[in-house]
């Protein structure tokens, strides 16, 4: 299991990066509805659907405009075996062919939970980009 490794130096790098490429990409970024408020004793959890690329990016700049909170994302590993630049902005791993790593991944994420107390959480509970309209279609052979 891939481990977060935050870095001030690398956030303030990625920081450099991502606000001119959303800028570049997008006219406007919307909110609708009101922020929640939200007890500092407790970490946020978001379990959003991932629908698009820009989600985790998405979830970054929420955090990064409204909570200033300690950023995890929960990445798979092969995915963060090969931007494992993300473990430095809190990116941690699952491997869902693995039932003990999932089992690993999790009680990180507990114990995280536990000791940064003033964390936001990112989870997509999908485990894989699926577009927003999609219907799970289980085909069966009979």
């Amino acid at each position: 299991m891939l481990t977060a490794n935050h870095s001030k130096f690398s956030k303030f790098l990625f920081d450099l990066y991502i606000y001119p490429l959303l800028k570049r990409n997008f006219y406007a970024i919307n909110l609708i509805g009101d922020i929640p408020n939200t007890n500092p004793e407790y970490p946020i959890i978001i379990a959003p659907n991932h629908s698009s690329w820009w989600d985790g990016f998405f979830l970054y700049l929420l955090n990064e405009k409204f909570f200033k909170r300690k950023f995890f994302i929960m990445i798979l590993e092969s995915s963060l075996e090969k931007y494992s630049f993300f473990r430095k902005l809190g990116g941690y791993s699952i491997n869902q062919e693995s039932p003990k790593s999932i089992v690993k991944s999790l009680n990180y994420t507990v114990e995280q939970m536990t000791d940064n107390q003033q964390s936001f959480f990112t989870i997509f509970p999908q485990g894989i980009l699926l577009p927003p309209l999609f219907q799970n279609i289980i085909l069966v052979k009979e």
